[in-house]
C-alpha cells in the first residue's frame, strides 16, 4: 500500500499489531478505513483543533458503524 502519497508503518506487537496510515485524504477513504476497522463500535478520539477539520470525514467513511466522537481540549490553545 505504499505510494508517493501514502505510507503504511506497521507497529509490531504480536497479536496486537496494527498499521499507522500516513497520507493525503486517508480520513475520507471509505474502502481503506473499512478494511482496517473491523469493529462495529468505534471511539474516535481527537482534539478541539483537529476534530473540526477531519472528524466528520472519518465518521462518514465509517458509515454503518456506531461511532462516538470525543473531542479533548487542545492545550496548545492556552499558550500565550
Amino acid at each position: 500500500m505504499n505510494s508517493p502519497t501514502r505510507l503504511t508503518l506497521q507497529v509490531e506487537l504480536g497479536d496486537r499489531s496494527y498499521p499507522i496510515l500516513i497520507g493525503e485524504s486517508i480520513q475520507s477513504d471509505t474502502a481503506l478505513l473499512q478494511s482496517h476497522v473491523q469493529a462495529q463500535d468505534i471511539l474516535l478520539v481527537t482534539n478541539t483543533t483537529v476534530g473540526p477539520l477531519y472528524a466528520e470525514r472519518v465518521m462518514s467513511a465509517l458509515a454503518g458503524k456506531r461511532v462516538v466522537d470525543v473531542r479533548l481540549h487542545d492545550p496548545s490553545l492556552d499558550m500565550d
